[in-house]
């Protein structure tokens, strides 16, 4: 038995050993068998990999050094970040020492004020990582279409008038992308300057008309009363 052969060990090393020393090598060897199968590859959690940085470090860096900084780590987890997005069922986390510390809809990414405290809190920079689900981009939040691009995500708040003037507001994120008009995103349309997905319509709940013949779309708050 591997109990029987660690004690020979032990005798051989420090000498015969009474009853209650002989005992304490047995309730250590028990102790020692918990971890492991707690920690069976059935129910271990893959771990994060990734090293957070100081909020001055990371303001410290150029632009492409910030860029690596959160590319990198969503490379080498993506499936653990997959994971967590389906646990949570949100398009966004920020991750801090290999734990999820916020997350949410594309609608409800923190202000600046709020990621500062967040900053302050954990004394560190956030991963922060967005569902290409979501998204609708292919393959990863650095890919459309076939072609890659470069962003950064910044909060902002949409606001949408109506063709009666009223309007609304939401707050979401959104993606800042370099270089637009060389990017995948006005490869259909040359004249795009912006797309917006369904979420911040579903948070203003507007009516929309689409008329096809005049190829554009209107928006209003409220029906007019007897239509």
């Amino acid at each position: 038995m591997i109990q029987e052969t660690i004690i020979n060990e032990v005798r051989q090393r420090l000498g015969p050993l009474n009853s209650q020393a002989e005992q304490a090598v047995k309730e250590v060897l028990e102790i020692l068998k918990l971890p492991r199968e707690a920690t069976s590859p059935e129910t271990q959690e893959e771990p994060f990999i990734g090293t957070n940085v100081s909020v001055a470090q990371y303001e410290a860096w150029s632009r492409d050094e910030r860029l690596k900084y959160q590319t990198d780590p969503e490379k080498i987890n993506a499936r653990w970040i997959e994971k967590k997005m389906q646990e949570l069922n949100v398009a966004w986390i920020m991750v801090i020492d290999g734990l999820v510390v916020a997350s949410g809809s594309l609608t409800d990414y923190p202000s600046d004020e709020e990621f500062d405290a967040l900053c302050e809190k954990f004394g560190k920079f956030p991963f922060v990582f967005l569902s290409p689900r979501v998204l609708m981009i292919e393959e990863n939040v650095s890919q459309h279409l076939g072609k890659n691009f470069r962003y950064v995500q910044r909060p902002l708040w949409l606001e949408v008038t109506d063709k009666h003037g009223k309007s609304q507001h939401v707050g979401m994120i959104a993606l800042c992308i370099e270089q637009w008009q060389s990017s995948p995103f006005v490869a259909i349309n040359p004249q795009r300057i912006a797309l917006v997905g369904r979420e911040a319509f579903l948070k203003l709940q507007p009516i929309v008309h689409l008329d096809f013949a005049a190829r554009q779309t209107e928006i209003e708050y409220e029906r007019i009363k007897g239509i």
